[in-house]
């Protein structure tokens, strides 16, 4: 075999190698995740919209609590009722069989907790460092208990003699706060939450994300889409419409886009598939393949009564949405 031939196999044997290799490096997912353990679930009393008092009962602010990153972490949004200060925190359940919470506020104050269900209570400890550096540091002692369904004492203890006595830094009652919701399961509720998507039946790198949240106690949907169409140079679209069901099957919407456009939206729906007309000239198919998969069919009006397909993306769900929330 004449040797330049050689070269061509062995860089042909290469780039068929490459792939591979890149393939094996990606790790493969966990048959069970550790936020998938009973465990991971102690401290789900406190998710929920809440009107925190202290105890006299003076409002004190209001505190979010959401399950985020597909049920493995609670995420707090705590804003003060005085204005000027907000934090935030982040909780799970670690492989150690602890409970952990790691929060940061607007004054750039850190606190790091640990600790566990005692009692049917959850009783998170950690320590900060003292002003004073001939003085240990001050010891935090945090409990939430159950008090009923609708409501949650939190007792933050802290000690600044390495834990020998203890006082009250605060004595809270969350007060969880609920909203109605007017409509019943449709296609929105069913979609309701964020998803990324791509262009699965071409080698163009058109991607898009899609944001589907109920409103005003589930009497409207707010849909936000961003599109990246592929090309030099590459575009963002980014749109936002606000659907309301006039009938079980049937929608009206107003959509805004960043191209400065505005248009009105008709649109039906069955179980599974919402085809909404924008204007004269665009037709929007949302098909619910499954609770994990949306896909988007974007068409075009060609004047002659025709409708060329433009682009049609599918969506992974990332994070689903209540009803409501």
């Amino acid at each position: 075999m004449p040797n330049f031939l050689k070269y061509l196999s062995f860089f042909f044997f290469l780039a068929l190698q490459e792939p591979l290799n890149a393939q094996e490096q990606i790790p493969e997912k966990r048959e069970e995740s550790q936020c998938m353990k009973v465990e991971s679930r102690q401290f789900d009393f406190w998710i929920g919209l809440w009107d925190v008092v202290d105890e006299k009962g003076k409002f004190v602010g209001i505190n979010k609590i959401q399950s985020v990153e597909a049920g493995c972490v609670l995420q707090e949004e705590w804003t003060s009722a005085a204005g000027g200060y907000s934090g935030r925190s982040l909780n799970w359940y670690g492989a150690d069989a602890k409970w952990h919470q790691k929060w940061i506020d607007s004054n750039g104050d850190q606190l790091n907790l640990d600790g566990g269900l005692v009692n049917g209570a959850m009783v998170l400890t950690g320590e900060t460092p003292s002003k004073d550096p001939l003085l240990p540091p001050t010891k935090h002692r945090i409990t939430w208990s159950v008090l009923s369904a609708e409501l949650v004492r939190q007792l933050w203890e802290s000690s600044n003699d390495a834990g020998i006595t203890y006082e009250t830094a605060f004595d809270g009652r969350y007060r969880k706060l609920t909203t109605p919701t007017a409509i019943g399961n449709n296609f929105f509720n069913e979609i309701a939450g964020q998803w990324i998507g791509s262009d699965k039946s071409s080698k163009e790198s058109t991607h898009g994300f899609l944001s589907v949240k109920p409103i005003v106690a589930g009497r409207y949907f707010a849909l936000d889409r961003t599109i990246i169409d592929a090309g030099v140079p590459r575009i963002q679209i980014e749109e936002h419409a606000l659907y309301q069901y006039e009938s079980p099957t049937s929608l009206k919407a107003l959509m805004l886009d960043s191209l400065s456009d505005k248009y009105e939206i008709t649109a039906t729906g069955e179980a599974n598939t919402i085809t909404a007309y924008i204007g004269d000239t665009r037709m929007m198919v949302m098909h619910l393949v499954s609770p994990s998969e949306l896909e988007v069919i974007d068409k075009v009006n060609q004047h002659d009564g025709k409708w060329s397909e433009l682009r049609r993306l599918v969506y992974k769900r990332v994070k689903k949405m209540a009803a409501g929330k």
